[in-house]
């Protein structure tokens, strides 16, 4: 009875158009029946022998007007569906009208479906390609899920046992030794990401644990997260290139930010500091041999501006060895701290408050004015102020200028 079943089964497959007079492909199929002896394990179908079993596989020519005449053969078993040829697949497309622009499919050259399984599977082998599409105008492989991952491409990953999680994305690359995912071109753009509301292109490296990435909370169209101590971001440009670059019309080109050490560290020449031993500062410029560590430029604007907002605060310092140039100006110098004096007519001395006044500081005078009376001294006033003594009574009321000058040792 069984041989009588197969051989009619084989009969109808035939006046259907599958095997179109070539036997010896049929071979190939694996269609889910099995030998007596594993009838129940979904072994392949034996040519040659009698073979069993309970669970219907359905071969058939898939007649559908809505698609192209396309000869397509199709496979189905329960819930799970594979085509080859015209086979349809408006039903799915439809779920994802946003990720193919408003354009309809309703079939496609392979199309496979397993509720809960691997739709499509392909392996190359040791050398060969698993899986590869081309299209001449349009989407070569196109990928989509509502709440899981659109495509996937892994390479080497240390998976352990149980099943892996992955967060919700379009493209999702692991690499293990070799890159997650790679983007090159020679007359474009190698990778692009684009977001409106979030980021476009999340870097990350050296990350520990598992869950969510914490972004922050400004969107960047890049962004690098460096854990574990690794880096962020890396800039590299061979020859003349630059290596990292940032633009804004209206915002900021480039910004670097750290909570407890250093914002951005700009270094020339073959540089060895530990970037640990450097004070914790928002920048840092490092330069070997004969290279300028920081070079500061402008058209009509200022080339470099220090300011503190605490009158305890320091704007500018610079430290030198015995015998270096701490300042070299060529042009002029403008200070607010050249301050104007009134002398009065008829005195021998004037007071000027200055609370900057240590045992250190020293004081220039100039007198603007012929007041008939000469400097001949100037006392100081720790903290308070300094006293202008002239050799005599001024016989006429003038000014002077005055500049203040600290010692560092005692300033600090």
């Amino acid at each position: 009875m069984a041989s009588d079943t197969s051989n009619e089964s084989t009969d109808t497959l035939r006046r259907r158009g599958i095997f179109a007079g070539a036997l010896a492909t049929i071979a190939a199929l694996v269609v889910g029946r099995s030998s007596p002896a594993a009838a129940q394990t979904g072994q392949p179908l034996l040519i040659g022998t009698k073979n069993t079993a309970e669970m219907e596989t359905s071969l058939e020519l898939i007649q559908d007007p809505s698609i192209p005449p396309d000869p397509c053969f199709g496979a189905t078993q329960g819930a799970s569906m594979a085509g080859l040829g015209g086979a349809p697949i408006g039903d799915i497309v439809r779920r994802f009208p946003a990720s193919t622009s408003g354009k309809q499919f309703t079939s496609a050259a392979v199309a496979g479906m397993h509720d809960g399984q691997v739709g499509a599977f392909g392996y190359g082998g040791p050398a060969g390609v698993g899986v590869w599409a081309a299209s001449e105008g349009f989407v070569a492989n196109w990928g989509a899920s509502l709440t899981g991952v659109g495509v996937l491409g892994q390479t080497y990953p240390a998976v352990g046992p149980g099943p892996q999680t992955y967060p919700a994305s379009g493209v999702l690359g692991i690499g293990g030794s070799a890159p997650g995912i790679w983007g090159k071109s020679n007359s474009s753009i190698g990778a692009w990401g684009v977001s409106d509301t979030a980021q476009g292109v999340v870097g990350q490296t050296g990350q520990s644990g598992s869950g969510p990435v914490q972004y922050p909370t400004q969107i960047a169209g890049v962004l690098g997260i460096g854990g574990g101590g690794q880096t962020g971001v890396w800039g590299v440009a061979n020859g003349g290139g630059i290596g990292s670059w940032g633009q804004s019309a209206d915002g900021i080109g480039v910004s670097g930010e750290s909570a407890n050490r250093i914002g951005a560290w700009f270094k020339v020449g073959n540089v060895t500091v530990d970037p640990k031993t450097l004070e914790s500062a928002a920048l840092h410029t490092t330069a070997q041999g004969g290279h300028v560590s920081t070079c500061a430029r402008a058209d009509t604007g200022v080339a470099l501006m220090a300011e503190t907002s605490d009158p305890k605060g320091t704007g500018l310092m610079i430290e030198t060895p015995a015998g270096g140039v701490a300042i070299m100006a060529m042009g002029r110098i403008v200070s607010s701290e050249i301050m104007l004096q009134n002398v009065a007519k008829g005195t021998d001395a004037t007071y000027t408050p200055c609370i900057d006044i240590n045992p250190n500081s020293h004081v220039s005078i100039m007198l603007r004015s012929d007041v008939g009376a000469v400097v001949s001294w100037v006392e100081l006033l720790l903290g308070n102020g300094i006293i202008v003594h002239f050799d005599r009574k001024t016989r006429a009321a003038g000014t002077f200028t005055y500049a203040v000058s600290e010692m560092m040792a005692a300033a600090r």
